[in-house]
């Protein structure tokens, strides 16, 4: 299914549940839009001769001479038609070419054109030729590039794709759960419906599994915890880390929160806030201190990422950072990410901001905690 580029709908309304002994509730259908770019912005692009010359040097496309500003969507949906009208092998190989080659302005317009004018025949093309030339198996990790085409590809492509890859595939592939991530965030009911039609015994249903859930992290954090609560405790355990990955991309620390606040057991909580760290340390320090300073007396495991988090704002926005410290003062949740602030700005030349600190607030109950670092 292709995704407009003015319109970008999250769309999930899951009435079936992913296995045998637990439902998943529906989900409102959730629309996200980023804005649509008139007709009138685009007539007013105005390429250099520059840019057109650069753009018609696509690898394994073929250049224009007689092209201009005027007619480069001419072009370029001459160059859509030429590719579309190529075999499915020979596709494959033009596109490897091009995701293997350096990346730079040029690499990455052709990248476009190859993946606008891409199918689920070419996509499983692309795919058996990409990991044929790398010389891995489909089990084999192949990088980022293939991945974020796979996700893409998923999203387009959904059904069609997934079919096309399990009859040639029966064992799966490595990046199924990104295919499947990819289709669950564009048509939830059908992926799930297709994750619950596969046997118990499916070689691929947990990496599946992994997909839909990440997916779903991605769409609504109330709808995923209250999924994630129902799947058996061994599937549970082997997706923190996937629930935690879409949840901070869709919907950052504070989706997190909101997830943590569902899971009843401490052990859970504890299970997903580790499980975030890759992702969550990716954001502004502030957000991540905002974010999880309250659980660090809980999950003593948060110190070091913490410490690290805020090294970073203290260095970069002090001011910020003692700010924090004084709204803050009053809060017990924050008592030990106090310390840890306190400790940073004392060791990075702002131990007079510690030192005020501990004056202006007696009875704060992070205070022991600052005053080690006085």
């Amino acid at each position: 299914m292709k995704i407009s580029p003015s319109i970008v709908p999250i769309l999930v309304a899951v009435s079936s549940g992913f296995a045998a002994g637990w439902l998943c509730k529906s989900l409102p259908t959730l629309l996200a839009g980023s804005g649509k770019t008139s007709a009138q912005s685009r007539s007013e692009f105005k390429p250099t001769p520059e840019f057109v010359a650069s753009s018609a040097r696509f690898q394994g496309l073929s250049p224009s001479s007689a092209f201009s500003g005027n007619t480069i969507e001419a072009h370029f949906a001459t160059e859509l038609k030429s590719l579309k009208r190529l075999s499915d092998t020979e596709f494959a190989s033009r596109m490897v070419d091009t995701w293997l080659a350096r990346e730079d302005p040029d690499n990455l317009l052709s990248r476009a054109l190859f993946s606008e004018a891409c199918d689920s025949g070419k996509a499983m093309a692309f795919y058996d030729e990409f990991k044929r030339r790398k010389g891995i198996s489909n089990q084999d990790d192949a990088g980022p590039a293939l991945w974020n085409f796979m996700f893409a590809a998923g999203k387009r492509y959904g059904a069609e794709l997934v079919q096309k890859l399990t009859e040639t595939n029966p064992q799966g592939i490595l990046e199924i759960d990104t295919i499947v991530h990819g289709w669950v965030t564009v048509e939830s009911t059908q992926a799930v419906e297709w994750l619950n039609s596969l046997p118990e015994d499916c070689p691929f249903y947990s990496k599946s599994l992994k997909g839909i859930v990440w997916g779903i992290g991605e769409t609504s954090p109330d709808f995923a915890a209250d999924t994630f609560l129902k799947l058996p405790t061994e599937e549970r355990n082997q997706k923190f880390e996937s629930l935690a990955g879409g949840v901070i991309n869709g919907h950052g620390i504070a989706g997190l929160s909101k997830i943590v606040s569902h899971l009843p057991e401490e052990k859970d909580r504890a299970n997903l806030l580790l499980s975030s760290l890759p992702f969550a340390m990716e954001k502004p320090p502030a957000d991540f201190i905002n974010g999880m300073a309250k659980y660090l007396s809980s999950v003593p495991d948060l110190s070091r990422p913490m410490q690290i988090m805020a090294e970073r704002w203290v260095k970069t926005s002090p001011n910020d950072a003692i700010a924090w410290l004084d709204k803050n003062a009053d809060n017990a949740d924050q008592a030990a990410a106090l310390g840890v602030m306190a400790s940073q700005l004392s060791q990075r030349g702002h131990r007079d901001a510690v030192v005020a600190w501990l004056a202006a607030h007696p009875q704060s109950p992070g205070r022991a905690a600052v005053e080690a670092w006085r």
